[in-house]
C-alpha cells in the first residue's frame, strides 16, 4: 500500500511538471516561463502568442489592438542564442489571415503592415543556429547548474516609435526538470 501511494506521488508530481513545459524539437521548454500553449504578452498595443515552433524557426501570432496599422520590423528582428546576437529572418513565409488561409512571401527589407483590431503570423528563423538546442543546454546545464535561456526579438513600429517585444525561451534538460521538481516541492 505505501509504495502505491508512493508510485502515485511521483506520477503526479511528474504530471505537474509536463503540464509546464512542452517538448519542443529535442528538448522541453517554457516561453517566459509559462507552458508555450498559454503563453501571451501583452500589452496596450498588441497581444503575442506562440503559434508553433521547431528546432530553428518560431512562429508568432500577433494581434494587433490599436485602431491604427502597426509595422513588424524584419530587419530589426533578432535572436538571442547562447549568449550571441543572431539575425532573424522570415521563415520562408508569413501569413495573413482572413476569410480564407492566404500566404504570401515577405521582403525582410521592408516593414509588413498590420491592420488595426487584425492578427499577423510572423515565422522567425534562425539560419544560424538552433533556437531549441538539447545540446547546447546540457552543455549549459552540466558547466554551470543554469538553465539555458534562448530570445526571439520580435520589432514593432507602434506610432512612429520601434518598440522590441522580447520573448524568453527557456530550455530544460532532464537533469534541469529534476532540479526543478525538487525545487517545488
Amino acid at each position: 500500500m505505501k509504495n502505491s501511494i508512493f508510485l502515485l506521488m511521483i506520477l503526479l508530481s511528474l504530471g505537474i511538471s509536463a503540464q509546464e513545459t512542452k517538448k519542443i524539437s529535442s528538448i522541453n521548454a517554457t516561453i517566459n516561463n509559462q507552458h508555450p500553449d498559454k503563453f501571451v504578452l501583452e500589452d496596450d498595443f498588441v497581444i503575442i502568442k506562440l503559434n508553433k515552433a521547431s528546432s530553428m524557426t518560431v512562429e508568432l501570432e500577433i494581434q494587433n489592438k490599436t485602431d491604427e496599422s502597426i509595422d513588424f520590423i524584419w530587419n530589426e528582428t533578432y535572436f538571442v542564442l547562447n549568449g550571441e546576437t543572431v539575425a532573424a529572418h522570415n521563415g520562408g513565409m508569413s501569413s495573413v489571415r482572413m476569410h480564407a488561409f492566404h500566404t504570401e512571401h515577405v521582403d525582410v527589407n521592408k516593414p509588413h503592415k498590420i491592420a488595426p483590431k487584425a492578427k499577423y503570423i510572423a515565422s522567425v528563423k534562425s539560419s544560424e543556429k538552433y533556437v531549441f538546442n538539447l545540446f547546447d543546454a546540457e552543455k549549459l546545464y552540466k558547466k554551470s547548474g543554469e538553465t539555458l535561456v534562448n530570445r526571439v526579438v520580435p520589432t514593432l513600429q507602434i506610432s512612429g516609435e520601434n518598440k522590441e517585444y522580447p520573448v524568453t525561451i527557456e530550455l530544460y534538460t532532464k537533469k534541469n526538470l529534476k532540479g526543478r521538481e525538487g525545487a517545488n516541492k
